[in-house]
């Protein structure tokens, strides 16, 4: 498969090169061989795009424990057996929300990222107040 050039925000890139230094430490070696690839060329992307400074280094290394944090939920989702037992509903339900939970955090972190370069963020989630209540 060819690949595509696209552009994306800053917050967006250093989410994806959070997940490929967490990629490279925990999955298995093709998959490794695969990720260093792609991890090289963000981390030369990194070094000329970006300067460092304690903000920026601050909210990279909280968004990279907010995806570790993700990859261990995603990872405990897996381990329940389907169909769901009765017994793992209020685990898997507790698991799922904080899933929900991680990734609003996640978008604010790259939000945060985006904010430090620009002052517009498209990164910005918004759900109706009355939806659901109808």
């Amino acid at each position: 498969m060819a690949n595509i050039k696209i552009e994306v925000s800053p917050g967006d890139f250093f989410d994806r090169l959070t997940i490929l230094r967490i990629k490279k430490l925990r999955s298995d070696a093709p998959q490794t061989d695969a990720a260093q690839a792609k991890l090289a060329a963000f981390e030369a992307l990194r070094r000329t795009h970006f300067h460092d400074g304690q903000e920026l280094e601050a909210l990279e290394e909280k968004l990279k424990k907010r995806n570790e944090d993700l990859w261990d939920l995603e990872n405990r989702v897996r381990t329940f057996t389907h169909p769901l037992q009765s017994s793992q509903m209020e685990d898997y339900v507790s698991v799922a929300r904080a899933i929900f939970s991680f990734n609003e955090d996640r978008s604010a972190l790259k939000r945060e990222i985006d904010l430090l370069f620009s002052d517009d963020s498209d990164e910005i989630k918004s759900y109706d107040a009355d939806a659901g209540n109808e």
